[in-house]
Order: structure tokens, then sequence, then C-alpha cells
């Protein structure tokens, strides 16, 4: 037998694994047979395919949103910083941002209903707010996405103020810092952008398959590229000047850094955009879009053309991001806001494998693609 030549510490060390290895067994069996955590979009019993239907969805959504804000401002505020982990509790801060959000859901609720004969049609925050304070019974088909609405959004408003407060230090897509700035909430009523950043990947040809899955779609987005990787695919060789074709492309500057840091950032700005000369069959816009949003007043007074931002966030570079994932933060957040730019990234592989679906799901709902080319006429 094959252990006759095996030392004792050797069999000992045999032994131990194998009595290590029946402990995790069950452990191991538990886990396999424990079922999937069920996908919010699939909990909701009803068809998005009508413009009845987009806006029901819309309208609980909005709700569940509205619930977990009323709901953070009943903690006390040193509780709430603590639960963001944020580095200082700025009062102040927090109630601004909460209330734009508020504005916003109240907006996005009237245009929800407008269609609706028998909903509540609040005319002011303050009905909003009686609304959510008294919300209606549901049926009990709703009962399993009302659960996972409220985990959703309870997560998703975390994002939004822990953002809004690192916005004091840094600003982002949270925290405006001049009128020009665009997010998305320019747009009209069931208006979206497609937006793709941080491409081209170093490698592959991702860019080049995102663009002909677009125009098989019938769509187009806008791609900001990152100057150095441009630049080292192109001298390579290994990315077609029509990667990009009937698209837009824009820049984030040189570096997938903090632009602040860098002290010659209007001249990182201006190679990023001058490679983009490069590519051919495409639309070249003079719009920035900083790393992560992340900018100071001078960048945003100072940088020439638009500064674009985003609304909408696929998340679809987070360790967690898989299809099911990507897809129910973008589709909940376009029913939530109603409008705007969504965020995804060029170099990673959600985009490819969510898109499709949400075309086809969409297909005959209030949403309209925008045009890359006519989103800076807004």
């Amino acid at each position: 037998m094959w252990y006759l030549g095996c030392t004792n510490e050797t069999l000992r060390s045999v032994a131990n694994m194998m009595r290590l290895l029946m402990l995790l067994i069950p452990l191991l069996l538990v886990g396999l047979c424990r079922p999937a955590q069920a996908s919010l979009r699939e909990a909701w019993p009803d068809s998005l395919a009508s413009h009845p239907g987009f806006n029901a969805a819309s309208r609980a959504e909005i709700l569940s949103f509205a619930t977990e804000l009323l709901t953070s401002e009943l903690l006390p505020l040193e509780e709430l910083t603590q639960q963001l982990g944020a580095e200082e509790a700025d009062g102040l801060r927090l109630e601004q941002y909460r209330q734009l959000l508020w504005r916003r859901l109240l907006t996005a609720y009237r245009a929800a209903s407008r269609e609706c004969q028998r909903c509540p049609q609040p005319d002011s925050v303050a009905q909003l707010r009686q609304l959510v304070m008294s919300p209606p019974v549901l049926p009990e088909r709703y009962l399993a996405w009302q659960r996972l609405s409220r985990q959703y959004h309870a997560g998703y408003l975390q994002y939004l103020l822990r953002r809004a407060l690192a916005g004091q230090h840094t600003a982002n897509e949270s925290a405006m810092l001049t009128p020009d700035e665009l997010t998305g909430f320019e747009l009209m009523d069931g208006e979206f952008l497609l937006s793709f950043e941080g491409g081209p990947s170093p490698v592959g040809d991702s860019s080049a398959r995102l663009a002909r899955l677009l125009a098989q779609s019938g769509q187009n987005g806008v791609f900001f590229l990152i100057g150095h990787t441009l630049q080292d695919r192109l001298h390579l060789g290994s990315l077609s000047a029509s990667a990009y074709a009937d698209n837009c492309v824009a820049t984030q500057g040189m570096q997938d850094q903090v632009l602040p840091q860098q002290g010659d950032w209007l001249a990182s700005l201006e190679q990023g955009r001058q490679l983009l000369q490069s590519l051919t069959d495409t639309t070249r816009l003079p719009w920035f879009r900083p790393p992560d949003g992340i900018r100071d007043l001078e960048i945003s007074t100072r940088a020439p053309g638009r500064l674009i931002l985003w609304n909408i966030d696929s998340r679809d570079d987070a360790a967690d991001a898989s299809n099911e994932r990507v897809r129910d933060d973008v589709m909940t957040q376009m029913l939530l806001w109603r409008r705007g730019v969504i965020r995804f990234h060029d170099a990673q592989p959600w985009a490819m494998r969510v898109l499709p679906d949400l075309f086809l799901r969409l297909q005959t709902s209030p949403v309209r693609w925008v045009d890359c080319r006519t989103y800076a006429d807004h």
C-alpha cells in the first residue's frame, strides 16, 4: 500500500487532514443546499414591458427608497455617522443632501403617477412624506419584492449618504460643485444615456465587442477613455482605430487616479483629449469625466468642455459583481430616478452580458435611450 513508506509524522498529518475534511463536508453541503439569494427584479411579480407596468414598479421603488430615507432621519446624527463610517458628523451637509433626494423623489413620483387616475398625486415633499408614512397594504404576491426592495434601498441610501459626506473633502457625483456639471437629472423623464469609463482595457477587444453589441441593438453610448492606456494600445497596434465606431468618445485624462493630486491636471486633460484624434468613425466630444467623479472647484470651473458625471451606477467593478446583481442595480435605479446617465466600465465584462437583457425587458416601456451625440444639448 502507498502508506507503507510513510513516517509516523506523515501519517498523523494525513489523519488530521482527513478529520478536518470530515468536519467541513457537512458545512459545504449546507452551503450547496442553501438557496441562492433571490433577485430583486425577479421578485417583482409584474411585467415592466408597458407604460403602466413600468410606472407601477417605479412608484413602488420610489416609496420603498423614501421609506428608508425617512427612517434615516430618525437616527441620531452620531449613530448614522458611525453606520456610514464617516470621519466626522456633518449634520448640515446630510440634511441638505437628504432634502435634495426628497425633491428628486417628488419629481419622479409625480411623473410615475401622472397617467394613474387612482394614484395619489402629491404636490409637495410634505405630501410625499405623508404618503410614505401611510403606505397602502400590499397584496401577498408583492411581499417578497417588498422585503428585498427594503434591503436594497437601505444599502443604496447608505452608499449615497457616504459619498455625499465624503464630498466635503473630495467631490463626487453626489456633491455638485457648479451648475454646469451634468449628472443625468437634467434629462427628460424616461431618458437614459449609456456611458462606459476606464477603458480601453489593457488587453483584449472588449471595447470593439461592446461597440458592436450597441450597434446591433440600435443604440450607442459615450466612452470615457484613460489616456495612457489608449496610447499604449494604439502604439502596440492592439486596438483598432475604429473600435468605438458609431459611438462617442471623451477623456478621463491620462491617468486613472485622483486628478486634484496632479499638479499638471490641465495638461493631462488636454493630452488625453488630443489622443482621441487617433480614433475614427466616432464622435469625439470635448467632455470630461474625472476618475470616480473626484475633482475640486478649480477643476470643475477650469476644465474645458462639459464635465459629465452620472446618477445610475452599475457597480460593475465591485468584487460581488454578477449578471444578476449588475442588472438589478441598473434597472432598480432606472425605476427609482426615471432619468439619468448610467455608468458602466469599459474593461469589465458585465455590460456585454447585461445590456441585451436590459434592452429586451424595457423595449416597450417608457425608456428612451439618448443618442450620445445629442446629450450635451440638454
